[in-house]
């Protein structure tokens, strides 16, 4: 196998998290996301794109269904060697309120969880 993605439906709870630097606007409680449960290239093909390739397909596949059932972001957890790799395509790293922990997704310890608006 060279690359795969693998993608499923979602749902954010907003009060879990901080949204200062987020989504300080929103005022729903929850809100419906596509979540990227996997996102892998295999390490002889680095460096060829592929990876924004897939991310791309991603996206756009989001767009689609949000103009059907409205989604509002793409949800993440990202190893600590692919945060940089989300952040340069506009996902941002999401904080959790003090006690909400387990509010957003369910990620290893050593993973961030990001998401991307794709209302922005």
């Amino acid at each position: 196998m060279i690359a795969c993605i693998a993608l499923r439906a979602a749902q954010l709870e907003v009060d879990s998290i901080d949204r200062s630097n987020v989504i300080p606007h929103l005022t729903h409680r929850i809100v419906p996301t596509m979540h990227i449960e996997l996102l892998a290239v295999h390490k002889d093909w680095h460096g060829r794109n592929l990876g924004t390739q897939l991310l791309d397909i991603a996206t756009d596949t989001a767009r689609q269904v949000s103009e059907q059932i409205g989604l509002r972001f793409i949800t993440l957890d990202a190893t600590p060697t692919s945060i940089a790799f989300y952040e340069k395509h506009f996902f941002q790293a999401a904080t959790f309120q003090p006690g909400r922990e387990s509010g957003l997704l369910l990620g290893a310890d050593d993973t961030t969880s990001m998401l991307l608006d794709l209302m922005a």
